[in-house]
């Protein structure tokens, strides 16, 4: 389960989150989805959300 996203030229991925729509344009603020619970398959894990940048380039810029 996952977000794949572009917008203007930028496109990443978001891991470890149900979507609340499975496409369609989104704005600026508007929730994408939840994040899911990991402790059932890793239980010593914090929960968090993987960002992966298309071209595995490192997203940290884009925060």
């Amino acid at each position: 389960s996952g977000i794949n996203a572009e917008y203007v030229g930028l496109c990443f991925k978001l891991f470890y989150v149900q979507p609340d729509r499975t496409s369609g344009t989104v704005r600026a603020g508007q929730r994408l989805g939840v994040m899911l619970p990991m402790q059932s398959v890793y239980p010593e894990i914090t929960s968090h959300i993987h960002v992966q940048m298309c071209d595995r380039s490192d997203p940290t810029p884009h925060f």
